[in-house]
């Protein structure tokens, strides 16, 4: 499953083809001896009475033991930055994003967050006839 860095460029702009460069499968992120699994929690299970250790059970039933956990759950919203999960159907997403942004005489940001700011400035860059703005309830 492949996800851009840098992605806030990347849905605004082709420029140094970073749908190239910056598509990287998780599974590349680590090398032995790690390995990266991807999938979603069913439950996670300690003994009774214990401070650490205990396992993780996928929805596919895969058990995975732990002595610590890290529960780092990300997030995935419909947006812009929403991927689908073959890198020919990001790239497209890509295409598709790039070229409504050139089309666009105006653009609403919804968050005025880190990500937020960070798309307008991108925007304001490459579409400067566009008018971005950053809007945070």
């Amino acid at each position: 499953m492949p996800r851009p860095v840098a992605q806030a460029r990347a849905i605004v702009t082709d420029e140094g083809k970073l749908e190239e460069n910056a598509l990287v499968a998780y599974d590349r992120f680590l090398t032995s001896p790690h390995t990266v699994v991807i999938g979603s929690v069913a439950s996670i299970q300690r003994p009774a009475g214990s401070q650490t250790g205990g396992h993780v059970t996928l929805e596919d039933g895969s058990t995975f033991p732990f002595a610590i956990l890290v529960l780092a759950t990300g997030s995935i919203w419909p947006t812009a930055i929403e991927w689908p999960n073959t890198r020919k159907a990001v790239e497209e997403a890509l295409r598709e994003s790039r070229d409504g942004l050139k089309a666009a005489q105006s653009v609403v940001v919804a968050g005025g967050g880190a990500v937020g700011v960070e798309l307008v400035g991108e925007i304001k860059h490459y579409h400067p006839v566009s008018r971005p703005s950053a809007e945070n309830e």
